[in-house]
């Protein structure tokens, strides 16, 4: 596609609004894929840090109930 916007604009003249075209085309194009990508993501990491802090409050109420368990 950018070697046909570049031969367009090499024929009728206007190469460099030709080229600001491309640039904004591709600009969208890289920011699209970045959202489908952030939107893929987001879920794992949602996941991993619940997984996390679960693990984290499991280790506290654990030792909670084994100091409780050696009390009585």
């Amino acid at each position: 596609m950018t070697v046909a916007m570049i031969k367009i604009g090499e024929e009728t003249g206007l190469m460099d609004q030709a080229m600001h075209t491309t640039g904004e085309l591709h600009a969208k194009i890289l920011l699209d894929k970045i959202a489908k990508m952030t939107a893929l993501i987001e879920p794992a990491l949602i996941i991993s840090l619940g997984s996390l802090v679960g693990y984290v409050a499991w280790g506290l109420v654990a030792g909670m109930f084994s100091l409780y368990g050696q009390a009585s």
